[in-house]
């Protein structure tokens, strides 16, 4: 039995950044690992991505996010064999902002739950609620083809608020030279051991 919870609830602390309103405006960096860190979504040949069937049931998927939520925009993104990297872009537009909405201590929901406490206003832009329903729209498609995959994804997923130009640049730039650089890419090396 754990004995240390944060907030009471979870064995291990939030990853999230403390006061960060998730649905603020903004450039996210997001990258979503499958579980096991598995290479079930395509290989890598002569350093280019080559997706398989799950592999692109994942692209589309993310292609989707814009046309689901308007205030979304997707910047560079690449899906590699056990992991996607994407840059997520929020622009709320006035007229959807809600000025009442509480800054959030904000955690991959799950169907509701969030380690904020008291007064949770879900707004469908939030990133945790973004990265909850694309993975449940993947694996929905996924097990409809290939009922024995059990699981698909990481319980968690990795963020980070792009805080400036260069910032932005270096991650743009990771994103799309991952594929030429993946025998040294920390997602590839880590599986080995």
């Amino acid at each position: 039995m754990v004995k240390n919870k944060f907030l009471g609830k979870y064995r291990i602390a939030s990853s999230r950044l403390k006061d960060w309103n998730y649905s603020e405006n903004g450039y996210y960096s997001i990258t979503i690992c499958a579980f096991q860190r598995e290479e079930i979504f395509g290989e890598i040949i002569n350093g280019k991505m080559i997706l398989n069937k799950i592999g692109k049931i994942i692209e589309e998927n993310w292609k989707q996010i814009p046309q689901i939520r308007k205030n979304i925009q997707l910047d560079k993104f690449v899906v590699m064999p056990n992991h996607l990297h994407g840059i997520l872009i929020i622009e709320n537009t006035e007229n959807s902002h809600n000025a009442e909405t509480p800054h959030l201590h904000v955690e991959t929901p799950q169907w509701g739950v969030s380690t904020s406490i008291r007064h949770l206003k879900w707004k469908t832009s939030l990133i945790g609620i973004i990265i909850n329903q694309f993975k449940g729209v993947c694996t929905k498609q996924i097990h409809a083809f290939n009922p024995s995959l059990k699981r698909i994804w990481q319980p968690r997923y990795h963020d980070r608020i792009i805080r400036d130009e260069e910032e932005y640049n270096r991650i743009q730039a990771y994103i799309l030279t991952n594929a030429e650089n993946w025998e040294s890419d920390e997602e590839n090396l880590r599986k080995q051991f």
